[in-house]
């Protein structure tokens, strides 16, 4: 099932990789600067080997997921992962 468009802005997350996998992400036009954003990430005791900007639908529920043979992030398939979540929870 495709995910539905809203015809939403376009928003920079930059999502943060550790061992390999996304661990969080946040907007960057939440902080007044990259050195800001990175200052209250370690600040937070949060931990990541690298990072990567993305522009993305504001508001969409996508999940990406990051792959090391291209150090690029890929949509995750939504459907799995609710389907494991929701299997989880019973």
């Amino acid at each position: 099932m495709p995910r539905p468009t809203f015809n939403a802005p376009i928003i920079t997350y930059r999502f943060f990789i550790k061992d390999n996998s996304v661990k969080f992400s946040f907007p960057v036009e939440a902080y007044e600067s990259s050195e800001n954003m990175l200052l209250c990430i370690s600040n937070m005791g949060l931990e990541y080997d690298s990072y990567i900007d993305k522009d993305v639908e504001e508001g969409s529920q996508t999940f990406y997921e990051y792959s090391s043979e291209t150090n690029d992030l890929y949509e995750a398939d939504y459907d799995a992962i609710l389907a494991q979540v929701q299997s989880e929870m019973e």
